[in-house]
């Protein structure tokens, strides 16, 4: 939050668009939503965000995760199961400054999302993308059939694909699209 307060107090014009991949993706979310509860007597909102194959949802608990995990080659339920622990704390690994997922979405700027179907944490971005429809938050999503874990950094075809959209979505976001 401090960050943030420094970035939109040294240039209050400027938009500022909030991006990050797995943890850092839930991050992303995390912040939005801390920004949102501050108010119009805080600080001004992001102007969108970018999440690639975010982790929302520190429980690890959606069931379909277990039929994902089979084809998933870099993350592994018990696994990231015992970082969210560890990540939450003494905190409730339900808070959604700990696993955004269980927060509200009403009131965030448009959001692109971005996950493979073969990676577990895709199970919580179709949850998003549920959530966004019902609480009519604008959201892009695009998933890509039998892709990883944070496919559109590791510099595959597919990769290029969603760059490509995630510049679109930033360059509209940012006032050049």
């Amino acid at each position: 939050m401090a960050v943030y307060r420094a970035c939109a107090e040294a240039d209050p014009e400027a938009p500022i668009v909030l991006m990050g991949d797995s943890a850092g993706g839930g991050l992303a979310l995390s912040l939005a939503m801390q920004v949102r509860e501050a108010g119009p007597a805080g600080l001004p909102g992001p102007a969108g965000l970018v999440l690639i194959a975010p982790w929302l949802d520190v429980t690890t608990s959606d069931p379909s995760q277990a039929r994902i995990e089979p084809r998933d080659v870099m993350l592994m339920r018990p696994g990231v199961r015992t970082l969210g622990r560890w990540y939450a704390g003494a905190w409730d690994p339900t808070d959604e400054r700990v696993s955004p997922l269980f927060g509200t979405l009403r009131g965030l700027p448009p959001i692109a999302l971005v996950c493979g179907t073969h990676d577990i944490l895709v199970a919580d971005a179709r949850r998003l993308a549920a959530r966004a429809r019902a609480e009519e938050v604008p959201l892009a999503y695009h998933e890509e059939p039998g892709l990883m874990h944070v496919y559109p950094l590791l510099g595959l075809p597919e990769s290029r694909r969603a760059e490509a959209r995630i510049w679109e979505f930033l360059a509209a976001r940012m006032g050049r699209g």
